[in-house]
């Protein structure tokens, strides 16, 4: 395996001050940049299958995050009297192991993942044969509802679209949104590094069942129905690539309605590690109307091992380093944006410090905060609720009078 550290050093002065040393595993993620997301390229096919059907296949874009959509636009122009019986999208998954000297030492197998499936159920038709998705047989005004392309009609005009599948002679056109795979399945992110032994790659594979026009091929008295199968590499990014991660967060709040949101439901539809600390945040700052301080909480991060935080309490007054009597003895220090750091790094020192009941001290310099402290802190500076000093200002009405 693979794994990363990121390593902080404070170098102190003093003739015998230790280092401060901190360790934290951090995930990298291969998240595509700004402009490669709104220039991004199509992937475009066009054939023609045995002077029967002619399709046009485009998908708008090369990379998708895991639990994202693909957007797929189908147009199928019939060049003889065919039929449509199944459309079928898939997503393959292939890893492959490789051994020193790039030589492959071991293949999974395939895994597959229908992402969408539209046919007919195995009810049968009038006269004994499979009624077929396109062109559309029943001449009833409500056809396309009882049809299973009903479902791509959402979000579009239903009379265009019901102009274009009811008609026999095509082209028909189709769009599809097809839904990848969330966290929950086993699926993996593309990984096609040069200098990994594990390489995984991704195919968008496009099955349509089709029946031929003609009596060139018939088996029992019955034509033969063929599978044209369009397959084309994709990449998949990791589930925090989705917009929701990305974008940059609200400054204010909307002024509509809060939806009540449930632990079972992270956003983006995500449920790996880092979306359910997100939802988890999200749920005590919507419970706590109030500025709410955890009592010895980790801070979670995108999907590296948390730091604890030492609490903040501000029923006391803050800390002030008092003077010892050994100069060289272990003094808790507060640095590095809240993260308790122990100068013996590997051995499980823990030093007890009493909080002295003394008054508010004047002297700012002394005070030893945490990053909840000292955000605290400017907020009563910014309100008025504490001077420069440390001291409290005067009433408005006291001042005026």
């Amino acid at each position: 395996s693979i794994s990363y550290r990121l390593k902080a050093v404070v170098h102190r002065t003093g003739t015998f001050v230790p280092k401060l040393v901190a360790h934290a595993d951090v995930t990298l993620i291969s998240c595509p940049g700004e402009d490669d997301t709104e220039e991004r390229e199509n992937i475009v096919v066009e054939r023609q299958w045995d002077e029967q059907l002619r399709y046009f296949i485009t998908i708008s874009g090369k990379s998708f995050p895991i639990g994202g959509a693909v957007p797929i636009t189908l147009v199928m122009m019939p060049l003889s009297k065919v039929k449509i019986y199944r459309l079928t999208v898939l997503l393959e998954e292939k890893i492959d192991y490789y051994a020193h000297g790039r030589r492959v030492a071991r293949h999974d197998p395939t895994r597959r993942y229908e992402l969408m499936s539209l046919k007919y159920p195995n009810t049968k038709h009038d006269k004994g044969v499979r009624q077929p998705l396109l062109p559309v047989l029943d001449n009833s005004n409500d056809a396309i509802s009882h049809s299973p392309l009903a479902s791509l009609i959402e979000g579009q005009d239903p009379d265009e679209i019901a102009t274009n599948l009811l008609n026999p002679n095509g082209p028909w056109t189709i769009q599809l949104q097809a839904n990848l795979p969330t966290c929950s399945s086993p699926i993996h992110f593309t990984c096609k590094h040069t200098r990994s032994n594990i390489l995984i790659s991704h195919w968008i594979k496009i099955m349509i069942r089709v029946e031929r026009g003609d009596d060139s091929q018939m088996d029992k008295g019955k034509r033969k129905q063929f599978d044209i199968i369009v397959e084309t590499p994709v990449h998949i990014l990791s589930c925090k690539c989705n917009p929701d991660y990305t974008a940059l967060p609200p400054y204010s709040l909307p002024s509509l309605p809060v939806q009540r949101i449930t632990g079972t439901t992270p956003p983006g539809g995500c449920l790996c590690d880092h979306a359910k600390a997100e939802q988890q945040n999200r749920l005590q700052t919507t419970a706590t109307p109030g500025p709410s301080f955890p009592t010895q909480a980790p801070i979670s991060g995108l999907g590296y091992s948390a730091f604890n935080v030492p609490a903040a309490d501000f029923g006391h007054p803050p800390l002030r380093r008092t003077p010892s009597a050994n100069p060289n003895a272990a003094v808790p220090d507060r640095m590095m944006g809240g993260m308790a750091v122990e100068a013996a790094v590997g051995h499980a020192t823990s030093v007890a410090v009493e909080r002295p009941q003394t008054t508010r001290s004047h002297d700012s310099s002394e005070r030893i905060t945490t990053l909840a402290d000292r955000s605290w802190q400017f907020e009563r500076l910014v309100s008025g609720g504490e001077g420069v000093a440390g001291d409290m200002p005067p009433a408005y009405a006291d001042a005026v009078e």
